[in-house]
């Protein structure tokens, strides 16, 4: 019925209808996306459009993302101007240690 235009509201009343049951106003539509999404299927030539446009976006993205974390730490009140490469560096020394700090520590005997 959605592929032919109707109305949710319409769907839902003759889904009243049909089954006694009145849904919940976002059931239908979920169910209708979740099923759309199931049964389609992609030519080969546009899951490779797929695979390469999630990669376009995906690299502009990185791209742009240092960048903007560079200007966001200036909101604050940072002020000098970090280099995409030693943001990249502090952020993994910063990962490192807080994983070094959070592992819990094992007697070097190997007893327990």
């Amino acid at each position: 019925m959605k592929d032919q235009g109707k109305s949710w509201k319409d769907i839902a009343e003759v889904w009243k209808n049909a089954t006694g049951v009145t849904p919940a106003k976002s059931s239908l539509p979920n169910r209708y996306a979740r099923l759309r999404a199931n049964i389609t299927t992609m030519s080969e030539m546009d899951q490779n459009n797929l695979l390469t446009a999630k990669a376009d976006v995906e690299s502009a993205f990185e791209a742009s993302k240092w960048e903007r974390i560079s200007q966001r730490m200036q909101d604050p009140g940072t002020t000098k101007k970090y280099s995409v490469s030693v943001l990249q560096k502090q952020l993994q020394k910063i990962g490192t240690a807080a994983n070094k700090a959070q592992s819990p520590t094992r007697p070097s005997n190997g007893a327990e």
